[in-house]
């Protein structure tokens, strides 16, 4: 068994971090931007296009995100896909689950006199869930619209809190009164001795809505079963519960013979991720021979989503085993052994 358990652990050691940390720990999510949809009022002089890229080059340059344009969604699935531009929910999920994308932003720009409206809606393609929405006015020139609109409606959207310092526009918005005073103004006519000139109304930004966005789900929970395989080939089923909070999870199942516990970290707080996981195991078998045991490991493995909230995880790894003879001429021993477990859950 020593020998055994001298090649089995390097040989799992690294293949948990071939697998787990080359192959997949540091894969950023990914974010298609659907180009945004006009409404009527736009006159055709408005540049919905450089609107959207703009939008997209911004969002990439925080590098949060493995950000996904228009062009290349239409090179991936086909332009005849995106013929439309996108309004509802269903039509992003659609276009997202096709680009294989893990979040979508598809949104409309409005017009109404010197009042310019971007909204966007942020989604979630794999739990077809709306994370969350925002409406950014402004009142102005087209060109200062599209300028300003983008920085202030992607912090807003992404709850972005700092961003790089030649991001965008700065944090306050720019003075745009002075910029059209600079590029507008006409030249000066003589004026009439008993009339004054009418006060220029200074273009503003619309304040954002009070309300703060609201973020991903962080906070998920739910009922396991499943169960473990041992190196002598006997299969120990259990049922438990399993609490997520962000990228951090802890599991405890259970059955007659014993409990497991383990506390795992998911490269992807949501949808299908490969995971590392500390866990822990006593047992006390009474067919048989008598023994109690405690089991001390590491494992990795990936968590897949069957459909919305039921998933399943499947890890291997090794754990040092301590245990005790109850009954019987051996005391016990110590020995590191290769372990393998699957389970079922359904989180809420």
């Amino acid at each position: 068994m020593k020998l055994t358990a001298r090649i089995l652990l390097p040989t799992l050691l690294s293949f948990l971090f071939v697998f787990v940390f080359m192959g997949q720990g540091f894969a950023k999510p990914t974010c298609g931007i659907l180009w945004f949809y006009p409404d009527k009022a736009l006159t055709e002089d408005f540049d919905n296009t450089f609107m959207t890229n703009r939008y997209a080059l911004l969002l990439d340059q925080l590098n949060i995100y493995d950000v996904l344009p228009p062009e290349q969604i239409e090179q991936a699935i086909g332009a005849e896909q995106m013929v439309e531009p996108c309004r509802e929910k269903a039509c992003a999920i659609d276009i997202g689950k096709k680009a294989n994308a893990d979040y979508m932003i598809y949104g409309t720009v409005g017009h109404v006199g010197k009042l310019y409206s971007l909204e966007t809606n942020f989604v979630n393609v794999e739990t077809n869930n709306v994370v969350n929405s925002c409406v950014t006015d402004f009142e102005g020139t087209p060109e200062a619209f599209i300028k300003e609109a983008p920085p202030h409606n992607i912090r807003t959207l992404l709850n972005v809190q700092q961003t790089p310092p030649d991001w965008g526009a700065p944090t306050k918005p720019l003075d745009i009164a002075e910029e059209e005073e600079k590029v507008e103004k006409p030249k000066p006519k003589k004026p009439a001795p008993k009339k004054k000139p009418a006060a220029k109304k200074e273009p503003k930004i619309k304040k954002e809505p009070k309300a703060e966005p609201k973020g991903e789900k962080a906070l998920y929970f739910g009922p396991r079963i499943g169960g473990g395989l041992s190196d002598q080939g006997v299969a120990e089923f259990g049922v438990g519960f399993e609490v997520q909070y962000t990228h951090f999870s802890l599991t405890l199942m259970g059955n007659d013979d014993g409990f497991s516990g383990g506390i795992s970290y998911y490269l992807n707080a949501t949808g299908d991720s490969p995971y590392l996981a500390i866990m822990g195991l006593y047992y006390d078998q009474s067919s048989g021979t008598d023994e109690i045991g405690r089991i001390i490991g590491l494992m990795g493995g990936y968590r897949y989503h069957i459909m919305e909230h039921l998933d399943i995880n499947a890890s291997i790894g090794i754990g040092y085993n301590n245990w005790d003879e109850t009954e019987g001429d051996r005391d016990g021993d110590e020995e590191c052994v290769p372990l393998g477990m699957i389970s079922f859950g359904y989180m809420f």
